[in-house]
């Protein structure tokens, strides 16, 4: 195990993965620690990173899809635990943060579908913003996977409900979009298919 990846593990990565990966750890061992530009942090939890040599793929494979699939699941344990009035936004920043990691290729839509549901309910909580209250940072570690210092934006309280129905059809319409995305294409339905179910897994966090 080095920077959080298991070069033995040949259920997440080919004898080509593996070779980068022990490219990764040699720069990191000569360089002090420091990651190089473009390459993976470790990463704490029992959730799954979208490994650096994944990041270029052109055809989709399990192993990064599992991945994708864990990190949303990651956001949305993280969100779960904050006050309603902030859980739009942190789902914002992590779908965000997410649809920036995919590989382009086979997940082009999906990186595009997320990008646009995590714009819309931005947008909506800009829209409806509670700015007399302060912005929630972060718990540390809260999840390990993206950058320690955010925070999340709190939307009225007197709009929640209403910001919390118009979340969830911007989830739907995202879920939507997903499953039509792998039409005519056997070789992403399975794939866009988890991917689907774990965005509208997201919709817990968004009940009235």
């Amino acid at each position: 195990m080095f920077g959080g990846y298991d070069m033995r593990r040949g259920d997440l990565f080919s004898k080509r993965f593996r070779m980068t990966g022990l490219a990764i750890a040699s720069t990191l061992m000569v360089s002090g620690g420091v990651l190089p530009a473009g390459a993976m942090p470790s990463f704490g939890g029992d959730v799954l990173p979208l490994p650096a040599t994944l990041l270029h793929l052109v055809d989709a494979r399990p192993q990064a899809t599992n991945a994708i699939v864990a990190q949303i699941a990651s956001v949305t344990k993280e969100c779960r635990q904050y006050d309603p009035v902030y859980r739009t936004d942190c789902l914002a920043i992590g779908l965000k943060q997410i649809a920036q990691r995919l590989p382009s290729g086979d997940y082009k839509q999906a990186r595009a579908i997320l990008s646009r549901a995590a714009s819309d309910l931005s947008s909506l909580v800009s829209r409806n913003l509670d700015s007399s209250v302060e912005p929630l940072k972060a718990a540390p570690n809260a999840n390990p996977n993206f950058k320690a210092s955010r925070s999340y934006r709190a939307v009225k309280k007197a709009a929640l409900a209403a910001v919390t129905r118009e979340a969830q059809a911007i989830i739907r319409e995202a879920v939507t979009e997903l499953l039509r995305a792998y039409e005519n294409s056997d070789k992403r339905h399975a794939h866009y298919q988890k991917i689907a179910g774990a965005v509208d897994g997201t919709k817990v966090l968004l009940r009235s």
